[in-house]
């Protein structure tokens, strides 16, 4: 949340498109991904506590 309202700024003082403000961008959606990872791999982690063996299935369906 607090990375947004630092791209805002970022957008009004260097513009839309601006260097500095597509660094910003690109380390808020860097920041996004290393918690979405870090929360998978807590969630696992925990899961492999409670139980030895986990099974994993994926199935995709064509339309």
């Amino acid at each position: 949340m607090g990375m947004e309202m630092v791209g805002g700024l970022l957008r009004e003082y260097f513009g839309r498109l601006g260097t500095i403000t597509i660094i910003g961008i690109v380390i808020e959606e860097l920041l996004e991904m290393t918690g979405i990872v870090t929360f998978i791999y807590g969630l696992l982690t925990y899961l492999g506590s409670l139980q030895e063996t986990i099974n994993l299935k994926i199935h995709i369906s064509e339309k």
